[in-house]
């Protein structure tokens, strides 16, 4: 059964498409966009792309929409930055500035120790995700580079 709940700040990143995209609220788990706030920002990119708008603009609005800041911050934004670099790396827009976001977030452990703790595994496996998706993310630099 897919519900809406209420408006979140994320479901305004949409405006009137929130609607286009019923599924389930309150999705998680440990894949890269296994995240409500992760698959938003994928989504509205993706719609913003088929809206004919170009990557810096998509960039901006996304930001935007996100935070006051010039970019969102990587603590309590990490889901963000995973959805938003899927985005790119789906629909080849892959920006190295991204990519050294991702790294940090990895590197340092960023979401693990927030919310992976509570379950035996889930920790080992989001490790696993957030560094088999670096890895693509770097083999996509590389190759276009």
């Amino acid at each position: 059964m897919v519900s809406r709940a209420a408006p979140r700040r994320s479901d305004t990143l949409f405006g009137e498409r929130a609607a286009d995209y019923p599924r389930p609220m309150g999705s998680w788990g440990t894949g890269v966009l296994a995240n409500d706030q992760a698959m938003d920002v994928w989504e509205y990119y993706g719609a913003l792309v088929e809206d004919g708008r170009c990557r810096t603009d998509i960039k901006t609005l996304i930001f935007s929409n996100e935070t006051d800041d010039e970019r969102p911050a990587l603590r309590d934004n990490s889901f963000f930055w995973f959805g938003f670099a899927k985005a790119q790396l789906d629909h080849g827009h892959l920006d190295e500035d991204v990519v050294t976001v991702i790294e940090t977030i990895v590197d340092e452990g960023i979401d693990i120790e927030d919310y992976w703790t509570a379950k035996p595994g889930l920790r080992e496996q989001r490790e696993k995700v957030q560094r088999d998706f670096l890895e693509e993310l770097r083999r996509t630099l590389h190759d276009e580079s």
